[in-house]
């Protein structure tokens, strides 16, 4: 598929189990060597409030946080519509699309600190 960046919010079409539900792309449009994937990492509206959700509003997603244990590799073909960028700067410029394949899975400063205190490991009692 054309004109996918990391970076933009998709609808992605999972299946009937799955269902159909917004997912922001990490990596973008793959060479034309390569398979015709792209890697994911999905939004849900069905919180269950432990460390794996991070919710990073944006305008056009309902409430709701992206599932950091939801990180999935898809087919193009099952990406059904451009929904936003997101926008993790705050003025709307989106996302620059990086040319080095390492670099698709290169997170933002603000989103990795997110992550990082999402996910930190949790005292022993």
């Amino acid at each position: 598929m054309r004109g996918v960046n990391p970076g933009e919010v998709w609808m992605v079409d999972l299946g009937m189990a799955a269902k159909v539900r917004p997912a922001l792309l990490l990596t973008g449009e793959p060479a034309p060597d390569e398979l015709d994937l792209v890697t994911v990492l999905l939004h849900t509206t069905s919180l269950r409030n432990n460390r794996w959700e991070l919710n990073i509003p944006q305008p056009f997603l309902k409430p709701g946080a992206f599932h950091l244990q939801q990180i999935q590799t898809i087919s193009t073909v099952k990406l059904e519509r451009r929904l936003g960028v997101f926008d993790h700067r705050g003025n709307g410029s989106g996302a620059e699309r990086p040319e080095e394949p390492a670099q698709h899975l290169r997170l933002t400063p603000l989103l990795i600190e997110k992550v990082s205190a999402t996910v930190s490991p949790r005292p022993t009692l």
